[in-house]
């Protein structure tokens, strides 16, 4: 506790601002019917990149790699958080994030990535799992192998359907209309596969925003995301008389 508190005092200042004026992010944990610890120091940029949970890993690896998120944390490797406690109980024992200063924090538009991409909603496609399925089965169906892993892989396959489909634009109107594939919809605008969906996914139409935790304050319920180095308190731990010495 002493060492946690010692550190938040040193080098999460901007974190401890952003309680005090009551935004905070939450992170919720499941130790699988271990014993929650109290205090944890988390650093996201080491030990294995995360993958997308429950779902393809598609959208992950494109948007860790397109320019159009270059000055957005990876998610790959950062903690995933949300502005509402509540949010976070729904994954386990809740923790108060405290990101060192400096940090950046992606926030999201809705209170869950999977449905904040509204351009992809355009096309009939709810949320990102079901943008994963519909790219796996396209890939699929064209008989072109797409990696979930490999970065280069991954759009080595969008490079062979944009030769493949290079002179028939009537096959792609068909693979649309007549197969379902509305993932394609604006395909023929570009005839580029990698920037399509690099367009389709950025940012800024989608209403993400890039914040700095200094002037971080987001407040109702959102997903954010953080790779700055952290430390994580137990809700447990967060009496309102600890909460209010804390932030002295």
């Amino acid at each position: 506790m002493d060492k946690a508190i010692d550190t938040i005092h040193k080098k999460c200042k901007q974190a401890m601002n952003m309680y005090r004026k009551g935004y905070g992010i939450y992170r919720g944990i499941d130790f699988y019917g271990s014993a929650s610890p109290r205090f944890l120091e988390v650093d996201p940029k080491k030990g294995e990149p995360r993958k997308s949970a429950n779902t393809y890993n598609y959208y992950t690896l494109l948007n860790d790699n397109s320019p159009k998120w270059l000055s957005y944390p990876k998610r790959n490797q950062s903690i995933i958080c949300s502005t509402l406690e509540g949010g976070a109980q729904s994954y386990g024992t809740s923790y108060y994030v405290f990101p060192y200063d400096g940090s950046k924090i992606g926030v999201c538009p809705a209170s869950d990535y999977w449905f904040s991409f509204q351009k992809v909603k355009e096309l009939g496609i709810e949320n990102m799992n079901e943008f994963n399925n519909r790219l796996y089965e396209l890939f699929r169906q064209v008989d072109i192998k797409i990696s979930e892993t490999d970065y280069k892989r991954l759009t080595l396959g969008f490079s062979l359907f944009d030769l493949k489909f290079a002179d028939d634009p009537e096959s792609i109107k068909s693979l649309i209309y007549e197969d379902g594939h509305y993932i394609l919809l604006y395909y023929l605008e570009y005839r580029d596969m990698l920037k399509y969906i690099n367009d389709l996914l950025s940012p800024k139409p989608n209403r993400f925003k890039l914040n700095k935790i200094g002037s971080f304050n987001t407040s109702g319920n959102h997903e954010v995301w953080t790779d700055g180095k952290s430390i994580l308190i137990a809700d447990f731990e967060m009496t309102p008389k600890f909460f209010n010495e804390l932030l002295k």
